[in-house]
């Protein structure tokens, strides 16, 4: 119960940052949609993780979570 009462938490401090623009159902739909894939390359110790391009949406949840976009990359903070 209290995860849940923590999620559901979370997502709507989530649609207060995006301005109220989404509601948590339509967020939650649009970042599942989001694809990504591990990358391991020659001569690396570890696998990068790669982010597909996000749609509008994905691109506003992500700046949203402290994520910066540069065209059409996702760039951690």
């Amino acid at each position: 119960l209290l995860t849940c009462l923590l999620a559901l938490t979370c997502l709507r401090l989530l649609e207060i940052k995006v301005k109220g623009k989404y509601s948590g159902g339509t967020i939650m739909e649009e970042m599942q949609n989001l694809n990504c894939v591990l990358t391991w390359n020659k001569g690396e110790k570890s696998p990068k993780v790669r982010i597909e391009d996000p749609n509008p949406i994905q691109e506003e949840v992500l700046k949203a979570l402290g994520y910066a976009i540069k065209d059409g990359w996702v760039l951690q903070i």
